[in-house]
């Protein structure tokens, strides 16, 4: 699975067939993300407390991510994306095997909200002249967005 599967297929046909594999099986795609997420979450919190405090945080998050932050981020965006598709069984079993493992949709949050924090919080918005570089300004507003939005719609579970 890919996380930025559920993110770039419009609403329709092809994005129910994919939000449909998390229901099959007894919403076991649903088992398997909170597994990976209880898993990921244990990994990056042993290397959280093995990091000295007077080491840069920038450099302590990239650390991180080689630590399975990285991972752990594609999962929540994971878990983000098919708790947004609304469907009640899908966003009940995930709050199900969510605090089966001692998580919340909070959790989640929190490691979209740093992400966003990290990539964000310090980027200019400078005015750039080339066409090549709106394009990409603009690719990375709607992904920055979209991080945001659903880092909030998690927050209020």
């Amino acid at each position: 699975i890919r996380a930025t599967l559920p993110q770039r297929l419009p609403a329709g046909q092809k994005r129910n067939r994919v939000l449909s594999k998390f229901v099959e099986a007894e919403y076991e795609k649903c088992d398997r993300l909170a597994e990976l997420w209880n898993e990921y979450c244990g990994k990056v919190s042993e290397e959280e407390s093995k990091q000295h405090p007077d080491i840069d945080p920038e450099l302590q998050y990239l650390e991180l991510l080689d630590k399975g932050l990285y991972v752990l981020l594609q999962v929540g965006l994971i878990l983000a994306h098919v708790w947004a598709s609304g469907d009640p069984g899908i966003q009940k079993r995930l709050v199900f095997v969510l605090e089966q493992h001692e998580y919340s949709l909070r959790d989640v949050s929190y490691v979209l909200r740093r992400q966003y924090n990290f990539v964000y919080a310090n980027s200019a918005g400078g005015d750039n002249t080339t066409p090549e570089d709106k394009a990409i300004d603009s690719g990375e507003k709607r992904q920055k967005d979209q991080l945001d939005k659903l880092a909030k719609y998690l927050e209020n579970y």
